[in-house]
């Protein structure tokens, strides 16, 4: 059954007496514009048959919070900036909307008592079912149906002269392109003529078009374009029958400067013209301003740009308009090397001048249908230049995602060229439109299917030319180019959630571009609530169209919320969405959905809103743990003539009720006329060192209302303020006078917030007033500071001591906690000179001959010093493992600080373990010593371990015994570890990997080493991997003590050799 066009008045709505169609309040156009455009508007309105019966407050505008994402397989365009703004809410960034937590809880209602609303039938909605929410799939247009979606800035667009096509069935864009010559624009010396001007911006408007201008043309393929007093000697030459300028003479640079000087006065940005300029293109240089120069019969090379001149020309086009105008610069047609004779571009610089401009010009180019000419694309693509640190050829690969692609169709002109075919230039035009990602496709060299009068004339003007050799299928052709180009914006699906009167609803929603361009101006859609076709709420999304690149970016979801009036009242309206065009455009944009109506809105389906319901205020709190406690507002939609009662409880997360928060499970009751309640929970203070915890907080029931769309809102109770000492410990000699001690802020802070942190110093064996000077006190933290130094000042004296110690300690307080290292020791070395091992161990094996010792000073000396020395036995016994009577004297000269001491070592034949004698160091006459001034030697035995034999080998699925040999019995235990490494047989494929540790009893000279070779389906040649001995104790390491492992193959050779 097929709806009616305006849906009929909602129940209990309004009078019945309302009338059958209402005009939209005053207040129901689009809401007031704002500076930024980053985040939606929302304007409330009412037609007079829907207002209340309480006074209602002024109309107010609110903004929406969105956030967008891509579908997972869309890329993501890194050049371009986000498309909307971060939201906030009371200060905080905003998460991105949970659906399915926004509909827990969420009343399903069947409605039974509410009036259907009515759109039309071409929207594909979802069956209505449950109020405040609702998910819409509007039926998609492809662009291979027939019918085109004009709009501005893409596909076909009008050139000025005739012949060109004037059938406004086969136009889509809303613009139009002209140009002038130089000589139409000024006369003589100053005097300047806009008029012919003024008069196409005037019929534009009267037609809703905005219009491209090229002014300054200087020359054309057969007339002279500047004026009649610039062509004199040294102004310019020449060339093929035309004058060209030469903009290396200043006197010429000055003309055109004042040329733009009276553009810029004639058409300033608050000229009411100034709305109807979509753009400017600098067309001053070269033939038709296309930036090239015919050189087959050249006058003079002076009328070829300087590279200084290109800069000039651009840097003149660009501070005086590009702040006022989109600007464009055209791609020329020739970049050979002229040696030809042919026409060359020698200025391409102009253009990759032009490339590193910032705000960014557009480019064109007049060859869309030729394979030749447009290649010259590709290769200014691939360009290597880098100008002013720009590179030039990525500038130009990526300007359309910024600034829209001109082209005009070759024509048929082109008699002589491998394309001269119609069919075969349209054909390869449809492929080159997305390739290159062009917005708009111009027919100025078409040859002419119709002809029509000066633009003043009426559209319908129009008279088919006999003479034209197009088919219908060119035609076809042309306006399949002309559709493929540019923006073409659909929607795949809206959800809309939490609509319910005085709180936020969710509109998600999914676009997509099925071109192959962006739109390059600012546009947002709107979403609107309509009754009897009157518009009574509208809110403005912060998503820009323009995001959406292309087709091949895919899909982009934006999720928008808006604040719905209190004073909604309860029922079933119609979904609407529009797309504003920009300005000065006032039809909206045309989307490749179904569902238009003739305010260029889209119909989308019902949405039933619901009435009075308990929500959180939001879903997110935040709240200090030293605080005391969190307030939680939970809000009534709208006033109630009766009590509404809400239940509300705690959850655990990570925090815990009775250790973190005080758990409540409790219920608030509105009075009438109430819409908001305040809860209390209580948050409790202690001493531990923890993250960011959270509970939960969450109304499950409600006597009067329904609960939603915040049900469950998350309290995050951040961390205190965390500080520690900078390092544990603090080394620093006595004479440095003092020890700065560094104290760190870990956690963080909100700001404005600060905390005070308190220290002191205690003695342990440094003692305050003879080693250091005893140090307490705070500091205060800013929540922008992270660290602050301590100094303690330390007391010098000139008695030798042995290295002291004190500690400074942190004190916390209620609104800081103290991470673990809440103390650091500080050790004082003694700065006088003093004699010390290098080592407190020394090892040698028995056969060495002798043990080297290394005695060092703790500081250069100015005089001799000497110091004794005495070797005392241990289970190394004197006489026996080393000489009796080891005792003497080391001395340093002047400036020396280090000497080495040498004790015989005895070989025996016994075997036996490790064994320890003791080297004493002692001072003589008044030098010192310091730790370490004795030092152990260990002399260790000279047995050795290896594996026996040196390789072994094995079949897949066989155990191997490897053989580990100790060279003699041992009185002690002796260990060594050992280890497995891939080599073409690899770890836990072809074997079992190894590692551990094998240990000899007293006694025992042999071990084995079980290895595991693994069975595979494989059919394969030897392989190997290795195995190997490391780190021994009460031995050392003999040969071998790394051998190879062989797996043995299914073959005898490699099949590909024998």
């Amino acid at each position: 059954m097929s709806r009616p066009s305006s849906p009929p008045a909602m129940a209990g709505a309004a009078s019945a007496a309302r009338p059958a169609t209402t005009p939209p309040s005053a207040r129901c156009g689009r809401s007031s514009t704002s500076p930024s455009r980053a985040a939606s508007r929302a304007t409330r309105c009412f037609p007079p048959s829907m207002m209340p019966t309480a006074p209602m407050a002024a109309t107010t505008s609110t903004r929406s919070r969105s956030t967008s994402r891509r579908s997972a397989a869309s890329p993501v365009i890194s050049e371009r900036p986000p498309s909307a703004a971060s939201a906030s809410f009371g200060g905080r960034k905003e998460p991105p909307l949970s659906m399915k937590r926004q509909l827990l809880g969420l009343a399903i209602l069947i409605i039974s008592a509410i009036a259907p609303a009515h759109g039309p039938p071409t929207a594909q909605a979802r069956p209505l079912t449950t109020i405040g929410e609702g998910t819409y799939q509007p039926q998609q247009i492809a662009i291979e149906q027939n019918n085109e979606i004009p709009n501005p800035g893409r596909g076909l667009y009008r050139w000025q002269a005739p012949p060109y096509i004037c059938d406004p069935a086969l136009i889509s864009n809303k613009d139009k392109y002209e140009r002038w010559a130089w000589s139409k624009l000024e006369s003589s010396p100053g005097t300047y003529d806009w008029s012919k001007v003024h008069e196409v911006l005037n019929k534009a408007r009267t037609r809703g078009q905005r219009v491209w201008l090229g002014i300054g043309v200087s020359v054309t393929s057969t007339l002279t374009a500047v004026p009649n007093y610039m062509v004199q000697d040294g102004w310019g030459d020449w060339s093929d029958g035309v004058w060209y300028p030469n903009y290396n003479n200043p006197q010429v640079r000055q003309r055109l400067e004042l040329l733009l000087d009276s553009f810029v006065q004639e058409f300033p940005a608050n000229s009411p013209d100034h709305p109807w300029i979509a753009g400017v293109q600098m067309r001053s240089y070269g033939k038709y301003g296309e930036n090239y120069i015919n050189r087959k019969t050249p006058a003079s090379s002076s009328i070829w740009a300087s590279p200084a001149t290109a800069e000039w020309m651009v840097d003149a086009w660009h501070s005086r308009l590009r702040g006022l105008y989109r600007l464009q610069i055209a791609l020329s047609d020739q970049q050979n090397d002229g040696s030809d004779g042919a026409s060359i571009n020698n200025n391409q610089y102009i253009f990759q001048y032009a490339m590193t401009k910032m705000p960014r010009w557009g480019w064109f180019r007049d060859a869309l249908g030729h394979d030749a000419q447009m290649q010259n694309i590709d290769r200014a693509m691939q360009s290597t230049a880098v100008i002013h640190g720009v590179p030039v050829g990525e500038a130009i690969r990526e300007r359309w995602k910024y600034e829209p692609v001109f082209t005009e169709m070759i024509g048929e002109y082109l008699a002589d060229e491998p394309i001269a075919e119609a069919q075969a230039q349209f054909a390869l035009a449809k492929s080159q439109v997305p390739k290159y990602h062009v917005s708009l496709v111009g027919n100025g060299n078409f040859a002419p299917p119709y002809k029509q009068p000066p633009y003043s004339s009426p559209d319908n003007a129009c008279t088919r030319d006999p003479s034209s050799s197009w088919t219908d299928e060119n035609v076809r052709d042309m306006v399949q180019a002309g559709k493929l180009a540019g923006y073409r914006y659909g929607i795949d699906q809206v959800r809309v959630l939490g609509a319910f009167a005085g709180n936020q609803m969710a509109i998600e929603s999914t676009w997509r571009n099925h071109g192959n361009a962006p739109i390059y101006d600012a546009v947002h859609p709107t979403f609107q609530l309509r009754n009897n076709g009157a518009v009574v709420w509208q809110g403005e999304s912060a998503f820009q169209l323009g995001s959406v690149l292309e087709a091949a970016t895919g899909p982009v979801t934006t999720t928008d919320a808006f604040d719905l009036p209190a004073t909604l009242p309860a029922g079933t309206y119609a979904l609407h969405v529009q797309v504003a065009a920009p300005a000065p455009y006032q039809v909206p944009l045309n989307l490749a959905i179904g569902g238009k109506q003739s305010d260029g809105s889209y119909y989308l389906g019902d949405l039933a809103i619901g009435n009075s319901s308990v929500s959180i205020s939001q879903p997110f709190f935040n709240v200090k743990e030293w605080a005391g406690e969190i307030v939680v507002p939970v809000r009534l939609s709208q006033p109630a003539a009766e009590p509404v009662t809400a239940y509300y409880r705690t959850g655990d997360a990570n925090a815990r009720a009775g250790e973190d928060y005080i758990a409540v499970d409790s219920s608030v009751t509105f009075a009438p006329g109430e819409v908001e309640k305040l809860v209390h929970i209580a948050i409790l203070n202690d001493t531990k060192t923890e993250v960011q915890e959270s509970l939960s907080f969450s109304l499950y029931n409600a006597d009067g209302a329904t609960i939603g769309p915040v049900e469950m809102a998350v309290i995050y109770i951040s961390a205190k303020a965390q500080f520690m000492v900078g390092a544990p410990a603090y080394y620093v000699y006595e004479n440095i006078g003092y020890v700065d001690v560094a104290i760190r802020q870990i956690g963080t802070m909100e700001p404005g917030e600060t905390a005070v942190i308190s220290y002191t110093t205690q003695d342990e064996t440094a003692q305050a007033g003879s080693d250091y000077q005893a140090t307490t006190g705070s500091i205060t933290f800013s929540h922008t500071q992270h660290s602050a130094n301590l100094r303690v000042p330390l007391i010098n004296d000139s008695q030798y001591e042995p290295s002291e110690q004190f500690q400074l300690a942190l004190i916390g307080n209620p609104q800081v906690d103290l991470d673990l290292q809440t103390t650091t020791k500080v050790v004082i070395h003694d700065d006088d000179t003093s004699a010390h091992f290098s080592a407190a161990r020394y090892e040698v094996h028995e056969g060495a001959g002798s043990v080297q010792l290394t005695v060092e000073l703790s500081q250069p000396s100015q005089q001799q010093l000497s110091f004794g020395y005495t070797a005392v036995g241990g289970s190394a016994t004197a006489g026996a493992d080393f000489p009796a009577g080891v005792a003497g004297t080391i001395s340093f000269a002047p400036g020396q600080q280090t000497q080495e001491l040498s004790i015989p070592i005895n070989e025996d034949a016994i075997q036996e373990g490790e064994e320890l004698f003791t080297v004493q160091l002692t001072a003589t006459g008044g030098s010192s010593v310091s730790p370490p001034s004795e030092a152990k030697v260990a002399i260790l035995p000279n047995d050795t371990i290896r594996f026996t034999p040196a390789h072994y080998h094995g079949a897949e699925g066989t155990t191997l015994l490897v053989a580990v040999e100790l060279s003699a019995p041992s009185s002690q235990l002796v260990k060594v570890s050992y280890f497995s490494s891939s080599g073409s047989a690899v770890e836990d494929v072809d074997f079992k990997a190894l590692k551990g540790t094998i240990s000899f009893a007293p006694g025992e000279t042999r071990k084995y080493i079980e290895i595991n070779l693994l069975t595979d389906k494989a059919i394969e040649l030897d392989e190997d991997f290795t195995l190997g001995l490391f780190l021994p104790h009460g031995a050392q390491l003999g040969g071998p003590v790394q051998i190879p492992i062989t797996i043995d193959g299914d073959l005898a050779c490699d099949p590909t050799v024998c």
